[in-house]
């Protein structure tokens, strides 16, 4: 796990700093803007919000029951009774569903005080540096998300959502002025579980400073996903000039999916 973790964070790593290099000036800014919009969203929403939580009932896991009640912007005085395991796709499904009076809905006040809600949209949420072209290191490709291919579904669709694959991740390619070669290529994916396990990756780390025992924070979740997205382009532009086409069912495409589900997927 400890392994996982320095993965996501390594600034030193090859992929990583092509990662970097491609992501273009203003879409950068443009996601750093979002970021620290959010940072501060969240840090305004949760401070005035008593969580009331009884972990059991809540979560089925974490402290064994006791009651759970602090402020998330204190410290609790005995803060390993007021943290729970991350929890899935299914009970952050109930969570931002849940109606005033039941154990939970704190946390979709806290959620929705931070302009976070069941109808957010996926590609909203991360993937808004990729409405831009960026540019795929030394592989004579550009791309973008595919506006018109992607799936650009609310947040309570894909938590609800049951098995995988439902969603699709579409990428354009075109060649770079420079790589000369090639034609406009639309690329869809349909990666199992991705859509899910992001949503409630993010949703842990949320909650991850305060009732939640989660190692990230959303910031680390969404720079984890960028870069994430920026090796599977280089995947696929080695895909176009060996082949000419994409195989989703190539090893590395697939690696690229399964590495990022592995790291964030932290509950049973």
């Amino acid at each position: 796990m400890n392994q996982d973790k320095s993965a996501i964070q390594d600034d030193n790593g090859q992929e990583k700093n092509s990662a970097d290099s491609a992501v273009e000036i203003s879409a950068t800014e443009e996601k750093s803007r979002f970021s620290r919009r959010r940072f501060l969203h969240t840090s305004a929403a949760i401070s005035p919000v008593l969580f009331s939580l009884k972990s059991h009932a809540a979560w089925g896991s974490g402290a064994g029951g006791q009651n759970c009640s602090i402020m998330v912007s204190g410290n609790a005085s005995n803060p390993q009774l007021c943290s729970n395991d991350a929890v899935g796709p299914e009970r952050w499904s109930q969570v931002i569903r849940s109606r005033q009076g039941e154990s939970t809905y704190p946390l979709r006040q806290a959620l929705n005080n931070s302009q976070i809600s069941g109808s957010t949209y996926f590609n909203q949420l991360f993937l808004n540096p990729f409405y831009h072209w960026q540019n795929v290191p030394l592989k004579g490709w550009k791309f973008k998300l595919s506006v018109q291919q992607a799936s650009d579904v609310r947040i309570k669709h894909v938590l609800g959502a049951h098995g995988g694959g439902q969603f699709r991740l579409a990428l354009t390619f075109e060649p770079t002025e420079s790589g000369g070669s090639g034609e406009t290529t639309e690329v869809a994916l349909r990666p199992r579980h991705f859509h899910q396990v992001l949503v409630a990756a993010y949703l842990n780390a949320f909650f991850s400073s305060s009732v939640i025992r989660y190692p990230y924070n959303t910031r680390q979740v969404e720079s984890a996903v960028i870069e994430m997205i920026m090796v599977l382009a280089s995947k696929l532009a080695d895909e176009l000039n060996t082949h000419g086409s994409v195989d989703e069912r190539s090893p590395a495409v697939k690696k690229a999916f399964t590495d990022i589900i592995s790291q964030l997927r932290m509950w049973s």
